[in-house]
């Protein structure tokens, strides 16, 4: 077949035109989460860097792209390629972009490729929009099909990878080898996607696990790391280049090799302590690796880990053994003891909704194994559940019989794959599925609160440090401590170098700053005999009169000094102001502050 066979010449030749555009539909119930896929983003890259005229579109982008927008979009540019990254739950977006772009420009090759499209082959091609597709991974495909494409080079039938329709036809080319030295590709280039405050980094692709539930499993690609020196600097770059403060590792086995592991964080710290520069991460690990290896969790640490998500799954040792998750409850909870001991960060855990022979039992063991992990770690654990789902190509969706559930719902129309009921099992039906997630979110939650007061007081502060710094939200902080309005408001000011905590006061200097209670209203008992403190973590009354009235005049009008006259005016104590503020108001403070209620400045 040649070139002439298929396409002359790219269809957006003119000044205005595209060779390729690269689409990255999602939910908009997901618009906060939702970053450009970065299999997207290195193909647009490479397209770029070999001089084709390339367009990224994210969903910030699509957010604001009205029809009329979008038709004269495609209608001017008219790309040769428009590649679309697929899996189960924006499959019937893209579809419907993509006869949009068939009725704007006929001639643009719309493109599919992701999990979904890997998953399903040929049979992706059903949809009769698509006109190509892309399995594995797409970084040498994608080009020579642009240099077919647009340049007339080459051949399609020699594209690794492909499956296209041709005469009526659906032709299959031989699948594509995995790219063995990764460090061959170029650097993502965010320029291309608008990056702001945080970036996502790849530094290994493939997964040696098999779980049941999950596409990597499925393909059994070999897990190829990048070399340590190439992820640093691209790291060094992105951080530099676009003023970031955070990033993310998304790869799923980056701690896969401990060793590796140890170099990359020792950079990352050396990084720190040369540049002075601060920033935050987040990667994935496993419960396994991370159990033998505790050091590199306090390395991790040090180089700026604030996050690590591990893969909980159940509670139940039968149902993570039918996941072949190959780890066990009692290593999860030594693990979140590892992350608690660590300090300043926080270990997520997911735990899997309806899985094989789901029941009452299995579910309360999972609801148990969750309490015990914030119990082991209070304020450095956090977890989310989510249902199981029938994903294409994997044994869940081959064989559910075999773990004793039925399919529900295989086409994931209803909603987002992870938040609803796909698959029932003999103990449990439809509803009963759909009430474990309201269930377990209520006990957990509830256990969270309860533990709020063991959460040591740096961690505390560190959750409203990420909030406000580097734009993380925690499950704590969303939940717990930005809706305590006293908490909140001590933090605000606890962060502003004007304001300042006892310690950090000199004695000398102590009796010329002002003390001021966190928020202005304050609330008494019906008799006015007790003064209930607003709520920060726990709740606080005070009854001794002595200690209402320094809590009255800590108002941030007066000066401890003041404050001390005023105090020994109105109680007719005989004391100095010294010993007032020594004896007196010092311990009352210290007593305050433990519980984020008073603040000096």
């Amino acid at each position: 077949m040649k070139a002439g066979d298929f396409a002359k010449k790219s269809p957006g030749a003119g000044a205005n035109g595209l060779d390729a555009i690269f689409i990255h539909i999602d939910s908009f119930y997901n618009i906060q989460y939702s970053y450009f896929n970065m299999g997207l983003l290195y193909m647009a890259t490479i397209l770029s860097k070999e001089g084709y005229r390339v367009r990224c579109m994210g969903v910030g982008d699509i957010l604001w792209l009205s029809r009329e927008k979008t038709e004269r979009l495609f209608r001017v540019t008219k790309p040769a390629i428009a590649g679309f990254y697929t899996l189960s739950d924006n499959i019937y977006q893209v579809q419907e972009f993509a006869s949009r772009i068939k009725k704007y420009s006929p001639a643009t090759r719309t493109v599919v490729g992701g999990p979904l499209a890997t998953s399903l082959g040929e049979k992706i091609l059903d949809y009769k929009d698509f006109d190509m597709c892309i399995v594995g991974e797409g970084e040498i495909p994608i080009k020579m099909l642009a240099d077919f494409l647009v340049k007339s080079e080459g051949k399609l039938g020699e594209i690794p990878g492909l499956i296209y329709r041709y005469n009526g036809n659906i032709l299959k080319n031989p699948p594509a080898p995995p790219i063995p030295d990764l460090d061959a590709l170029p650097y993502p280039d965010y320029e291309m996607v608008n990056t702001q405050y945080s970036f996502h980094v790849v530094s290994g692709r493939g997964c040696p696990y098999n779980c049941i539930f999950c596409f990597q499993g499925v393909h059994g690609l070999k897990y190829r790391y990048r070399d340590a020196d190439k992820i640093i600097d691209e790291i060094r770059g992105n951080l530099e280049k676009y003023h970031a403060v955070t990033f993310d590792i998304i790869d799923d086995t980056f701690i896969s090799n401990p060793q590796r592991v140890g170099i990359i964080a020792d950079k990352l710290i050396q990084y720190r302590q040369e540049t002075g520069r601060d920033f935050r991460f987040f990667c994935q690990g496993r419960v396994d690796i991370m159990d033998k290896h505790p050091e590199m969790v306090q390395k991790l640490q040090k180089a700026g880990l604030c996050r690590v998500q591990v893969g909980i799954e159940s509670g139940s040792p039968d149902t993570l053994e039918m996941y072949r998750k190959r780890i066990k409850p009692e290593q999860i909870v030594r693990v979140a003891r590892q992350v608690a001991d660590a300090g300043e960060m926080v270990m997520a855990g997911n735990f899997i909704l309806g899985g094989p022979f789901e029941n009452e039992k299995t579910f309360r063991a999972s609801v148990e194994l969750g309490k015990q992990l914030v119990e082991a770690a209070p304020g450095a654990f956090e977890m989310g559940s989510a249902y199981l789902g029938p994903y294409p190509g994997t044994d869940i969706a081959e064989n559910p019989g075999k773990y004793g559930l039925k399919v529900y719902d295989d086409k994931f129309m209803k909603g987002l794959t992870l938040s609803d009921c796909h698959l029932t099992s003999d103990s449990f039906g439809v509803n009963e599925i759909r009430r474990l997630g309201p269930r377990f979110a209520d006990e957990m939650y509830a256990a969270m609160e309860k533990q709020l007061p063991n959460i040591p007081r740096k961690l505390v502060e560190t959750h409203f440090e990420w909030a406000r710094k580097f734009k993380l939200f925690s499950l704590y902080y969303l939940n717990f401590f930005a809706k305590r309005e006293a908490l909140a408001d001590y933090f605000n000011n606890a962060m502003n170098p004007r304001f300042k905590k006892l310690g950090e006061i000199p004695d000398a200097d102590f009796a010329d700053f002002f003390a001021m209670r966190t928020t202005e209203p304050r609330k008494y008992t019906e008799d006015g005999k007790a003064l209930i403190l607003p709520l920060t973590i726990q709740e606080q009354s005070l009854t001794d009169p002595a200690e209402i009235l320094i809590y009255e005049l800590s108002s941030g009008k007066l000066t401890i000094g003041r404050m001390a006259e005023e105090f020994a005016a109105e109680t007719e104590c005989n004391l100095s102001k010294h010993e007032i503020i020594e004896n007196i108001f010092k311990p009352f403070f210290r007593k305050m502050e433990e519980g984020y209620q008073v603040i000096f400045y």
